[in-house]
Parts: structure tokens; sequence; C-alpha cells
């Protein structure tokens, strides 16, 4: 049964009429406008922008067949990631096995069209900015893209519980299921049982006498473009999985100019050899990606200089850091703890082979996939 509600003001804006929502992040409306692909070489969808009452917010509309990356692809996300993930973390392990097993679930997930999918607030980013929605709103939403697109499954990503219960409990209240997506880590820089740790003043000791020059985002130029590109490909792509974002340098000249990303950069000679990438929200520091000179001695420790800078980030600002995923033990130690991170999915408009695909997921979340 709908609530009582005062009508929510919901409008849609594609890339002939972007320009007609000035307040809209120049970021948003760039991607709109260009189309992702313009940016991220391996988002093949459509990008629109929703203002809600006051708020404005990106939505990713992706479609089955295409080769998209884990942040736009519900079917990459789940099954392709989590193959190379489970071969890397158990070698020993034939990757015949994980293949014929993945091979298998993504067979079934691939008929019932699992990436025919309408993404909310989704920036095209691992962890995206969050929005605040009240349960008006988000049950108008709801309603609205369920009108607009029929065929389509509403997904809201990065539902954090923890630091944001309210928006989990209202989109679960507006008929939403909560599919586990993945594990970040959050840290309070405040918390003197922190800094206290060896770990962390190590850390920070590394960075206050590191040979490098911290330089905040102001300093950094287009010229340092085609070393941020090299830097971060390197890392996330070469090193770790083409399913990763593939930025290029139109993308990081765009969030130079216009957010929603702050950088800082380890400079010597000139040159950057590691950045660091956050956002501000909410009361929140949430850390985006990183990259450094994987050839430089590992002495000079850049990963934890990163870290120190971060760290140092939410402390002046006196925030909770959203570490994001990945290299848990790290974070760990240095006093950082996990929270699981989901999906939210409506997808009660559908038939019941396309809803099949997400229980699915669901219960392979459940298991041993996506919690990796």
């Amino acid at each position: 049964m709908s609530p009582e509600i005062n009508r929510v003001n919901i409008k849609e804006f594609d890339a002939a009429n972007i320009e007609r929502l000035p307040e809209a992040p120049e970021y948003i409306r760039a991607l709109v406008r260009d189309g992702p692909c313009t940016y991220v070489d391996n988002a093949r969808v459509t990008m629109k922008a929703l203002s809600i009452d006051d708020i404005v917010l990106p939505i990713v509309i992706s479609e089955p067949g295409l080769e998209n990356s884990d942040v736009c692809s519900p079917s990459t996300h789940y099954v392709s990631y989590t193959l190379e993930e489970l071969v890397k973390r158990r070698p020993w392990i034939p990757r015949s096995i994980f293949q014929g097993f993945l091979g298998a679930f993504g067979a079934a997930v691939s008929c019932c069209e699992l990436d025919r999918v309408v993404y909310v607030n989704n920036w095209l980013l691992t962890t995206n900015p969050h929005e605040p929605l009240t349960p008006e709103q988000l049950y108008e939403l709801t309603e609205f893209l369920r009108e607009r697109y029929p065929d389509h499954a509403i997904v809201h990503r990065s539902v954090n519980p923890y630091l944001h219960k309210e928006h989990y409990d209202a989109l679960i209240e507006c008929g939403h299921r909560m599919v586990k997506s993945r594990v970040v880590y959050l840290i309070d820089p405040m918390d003197e049982r922190v800094n206290c740790r060896s770990d962390v003043r190590r850390d920070l000791r590394l960075l206050r006498h590191s040979s490098y020059e911290v330089v905040d985002h102001g300093g950094i130029t287009d010229s340092d473009v085609p070393r941020m590109v090299e830097l971060y490909r390197s890392l996330y792509l070469d090193k770790h999985s083409f399913l990763n974002p593939q930025f290029d340098a139109r993308f990081f000249s765009l969030t130079l100019r216009g957010g929603p990303l702050e950088y800082k950069a380890l400079k010597k000679g000139g040159r950057i050899d590691a950045m660091r990438s956050f956002f501000v929200r909410g009361g929140v520091v949430t850390g985006a990606f990183v990259g450094y000179d994987q050839s430089v001695s590992r002495r000079e420790g850049l990963f934890r200089q990163l870290f120190g800078l971060l760290f140092i980030e939410a402390r002046e600002r006196e925030m909770l850091l959203n570490w994001s995923a990945g290299v848990g033990a790290f974070k760990i130690q240095r006093g950082a703890f996990p929270v699981t991170e989901y999906d939210a999915v409506y997808d009660h408009h559908l038939s019941v082979r396309r809803r099949l695909g997400w229980h699915l997921v669901r219960l392979e979340g459940k298991g041993w996939g996506s919690g990796l």
C-alpha cells in the first residue's frame, strides 16, 4: 500500500536536454552529453540524469550482450570478476573447476538477462557518492523508473547499512531486496586507539620524512594527466583486471576540473609517482582509487604514504574514513573494520525468469562468490 505523500517532482534529462539542468555537476553533464564511453572505455551504457526535487542523480541504463566494467554490469561483477578473484586467491585449485561452475552460473544468469538494469546514482565509480533521499522520494522514484523502464531491474549500488542506515531501511520498505556486493573497510582517524597503532604511526612517520612533495588537487594540471592514466591503468588494469573501469585521459581531465573527485599526489623531480583520489560527502571521506609507480623501491612505501595522506585528510576534517574495498588485512592492521555493501534490487515488475537471475546472484553472495 503506497504511503500518504506529497507529490515528488521527478524529471529525466538525456544528451539532448542535459544543458537545461545547470545545477547538475559538470561531471554528470559531461557523461550524459558525451556518452560514458568517451571517458570510460568499457562503459558501453547510456547515462541520463534525474532531478528529484532539488537533488540530481545520474542513472545508468545497461543492456545484455556487451562487455562492460563491473561498475555497470551485474554479470561482470558477480560472475566474471568473481572468477578472476577465485583463480588469483586459490591458485592451487585448477582453473577449470572454477570455470565449469561459474560458466554454468553465468549461462543461467545470462538467460535471465541479468544485465538489463537501470542503476540509480551510478557515477561509474566503484564507490558512489551518497545522495540522501527521503522514503517518499524513494517510493516515487521507484514508481517513476518502473513505468519508464518496465523491462529493467532497478538497482541502487553502494548501499552501506552502517553509514546510511535510514537509506538502507527505506529501500527495503520500498520493496528492494539486498544482494551482497562486496566488503569495504571503515576507519575512525579520531580514535586514539587507531592513532596509537604501530602501523599507523609508521605510515605517518614515513610520510613526514618522505623525499616526495605532497601536491594538492589545485597543483595538479593537465600536463600531469598522461602520467595519472599510466599509473592508474598499470595498477588496476595491467596488474589486477581489465574488468575494472578503464578510465582514459579525458576522464582525468574532467575530474580534475569538474569533480566529484579530489586528488592528492606525490611528486619528485616534477613527476607524479603516486596519486590518491577521494570525495567528501555526508561527513565521510571516501577513498576512490590510487595509482603508484610499481617500479619504485618498496622501501619508499608509496602505497603506505597514500594511506597516510587519506588518513590525515579525514582526521583534519574530523570525519570517518571509508577506505573502500581490497587489501583487507592491510587495513584491519591499521584499525579499520569491515562492513558489507549491497546492491538494492527492485524487480517485482519483471517476469519470473528475469527475477530468477537476481535470486541466483543473491544465493551466490551468501556463499563464496561476491563476498571475496
